[in-house]
């Protein structure tokens, strides 16, 4: 049974767009796709993959786990049936920067989202049905949730919207694996920090701690993968919506999220946390930007 969850009035505003266009960006699908159940407000705990138990909670059993096409229940393996976790932040599946040349990460599924051919409304299928290894999405997001999740996948994999690769070159040496690309502009970056970023996070970034631990401009020192995700659809479940301005091309989009990338490289300006973590000297995720 699939469950109606009430979309926020941004979500809803692009899932009408599909239809008719309301002016809204695609970054509620962004959030979709990062994470659904916190951007849903969905009540679900999925089942542990560290425990022999069934103990999760929520879903078409209650038990924190999602089925597969057949309605067979489909083990957490460790991706808790997000959608990043299979694809990851570039979707690009075992082609991009979780595959076996960079991270190998055991939950990496082998499609490449950004090389599919299907059409919107087969992908919307694809997720809403699942097939023998992969959760039918269907039994926990409304059809409406599940249009902006391919709305978003669709202006990513047409060249609307930027790509992690219009921002990162993939390393296999690299901490993390990625380096920023050259061309970016760090002086308006941090211009750019202080009108879209500084109302939260403070003028040093240091307002907030995220995941405990991080400023953030450590964060985007040493994170910045995940980082140039969340600034492009925002944070699931968060005030934080996509910071990048929707009328802007792919081209000037992408430029956008360098610049404040590099801008953040900045130690001095945007300083790590008290006793928090950052990068070292020399560090080359940041390349010839890190200060």
């Amino acid at each position: 049974m699939s469950r109606v969850h009430p979309l926020s009035p941004t979500a809803l505003c692009v899932a009408l767009t599909l239809v008719a266009g309301c002016g809204a960006s695609l970054d509620a699908g962004g959030r979709v796709y990062d994470n659904w159940a916190v951007e849903t407000g969905a009540s679900w705990k999925a089942d542990s993959a560290k425990t022999p138990a069934v103990d999760g909670a929520g879903g078409p059993g209650g038990d924190g786990r999602l089925y597969n096409s057949a309605g067979k229940p489909l083990a957490n393996t460790g991706h808790s049936y997000r959608f990043k976790n299979l694809w990851g932040w570039d979707l690009r599946g075992a082609a991009g920067i979780y595959g076996p040349k960079y991270q190998n990460k055991a939950t990496v599924r082998a499609e490449d989202l950004l090389a599919d051919t299907r059409s919107p409304a087969q992908l919307k299928a694809w997720f809403k049905s699942g097939a023998a290894d992969l959760p039918a999405w269907g039994a926990v997001l409304s059809d409406a949730e599940l249009d902006v999740l391919v709305a978003f996948v669709d202006a990513m994999r047409s060249g609307r919207i930027p790509r992690a690769s219009d921002v990162w070159t993939l390393s296999e040496t690299a901490p993390k694996n990625y380096t920023l690309n050259a061309g970016a502009d760090p002086a308006r970056g941090a211009a750019l920090v202080q009108q879209r970023c500084a109302g939260c996070h403070g003028a040093q970034g240091r307002k907030i701690k995220i995941d405990g631990v991080w400023s953030l401009g450590a964060f985007g020192r040493a994170k910045a993968y995940e980082g140039w995700f969340k600034i492009l659809a925002g944070h699931p479940g968060s005030w934080m919506k996509g910071q990048v301005p929707a009328e802007l091309d792919r081209k000037a989009q992408a430029a956008y999220v360098r610049d404040i990338l590099a801008g953040l490289c900045d130690r001095a300006r945007f300083p790590a946390l008290p006793g928090g973590k950052d990068v070292q000297d020399g560090d080359p995720r940041c390349g010839a930007y890190l200060k």
